[in-house]
């Protein structure tokens, strides 16, 4: 839904004056990247580091995630709660947020 609002918001920029001004896109990406990007890039890594671990791996982290309430839940504690078995895996989720 952000994306959507930042999309609108730039694209009526982009209208403001009466012609279309592409240029005024570019906005976008950077709205993006300030707001969300660092969380972006975070999800995009681990998920690369996962493609290569086992589905009963796979499995263990979903089945810890199971038993942690939703509203509680940040990068951090699903690094700390999921990777506790694993300390390569730990090590470099913890690489992410320094």
């Amino acid at each position: 839904m952000l994306a959507g609002k930042y999309a609108g918001t730039v694209a009526a920029q982009a209208f403001s004056k009466g012609k279309f001004n592409p240029a005024a896109l570019k906005k976008y990406q950077k709205l993006w990247a300030r707001y969300h990007g660092k969380q972006q890039q975070r999800s995009y890594v681990l998920k690369e580091m996962l493609l290569n671990y086992k589905d009963s791996v796979l499995n263990n982290i979903a089945l810890a995630l199971s038993k942690e309430d939703p509203e509680k839940l940040n990068y951090l504690r699903v690094f700390i709660r999921t990777f506790s078995k694993h300390p390569l895996l730990m090590l470099k989720a913890f690489q992410l947020f320094r």
